[in-house]
């Protein structure tokens, strides 16, 4: 690899390591001409897919959504929010913007200052917009919810964060 000093896999998670394309060839049955999508999907959306595709009857609640729409260019893919983790950072990507953040133990590591890059200006996230970009701050209440949910702790004030991201969390359980 190379770029931002990383050789290896398991490094910072930039675009170069953590971002894979997913390649959807549907039945022709379907009539879905190819195209490139370029919304970020997530893993969890595979089964509710798949599902579909193959009209299988999934009357279980699944935490993904078909990505048919975005294929056929017919309906509605709601765009999430979406995380990246290693060991000792943490990725939370939002509205074309990327905050990494160093982690110990679940929470927040000050050591190393956070980092975040637009995504739709500067794909090789070469220019930190920390200090300068409003999302900053309630990207790093999601990071902050998102650590607490993974020990189990809450690092923040369910009111610190966007209505739209505490409805879906509440939609998953985490919040009451």
């Amino acid at each position: 690899f190379g770029e931002h000093d990383n050789y290896l896999h398991g490094g910072e998670p930039y675009q170069e390591l953590i971002h894979v394309p997913l390649i959807v060839i549907p039945p022709k049955s379907m009539q879905i001409a190819p195209n490139r999508v370029t919304t970020p999907v997530q893993l969890v959306d595979l089964v509710p897919t798949l599902s579909e595709v193959f009209r299988l009857d999934d009357t279980k609640s699944r935490d993904g959504q078909s990505l048919l729409p975005l294929m056929g260019g017919k309906g509605s893919y709601e765009a999430r929010t979406s995380y990246s983790q290693s060991p000792t950072e943490l990725a939370v990507m939002r509205d074309g913007h990327k905050l990494i953040v160093s982690i110990n133990d679940n929470e927040l590591n000050t050591a190393k200052a956070p980092r975040l890059y637009n995504l739709e200006k500067d794909l090789g996230e070469t220019s930190d917009i920390y200090g300068e970009a409003e999302i900053a701050t309630t990207l790093v209440a999601i990071a902050k919810r998102y650590l607490g949910i993974q020990s189990g702790n809450s690092l923040v004030d369910d009111a610190d964060l966007p209505i739209e991201e505490r409805e879906a969390l509440e939609s998953l359980g985490y919040l009451d």
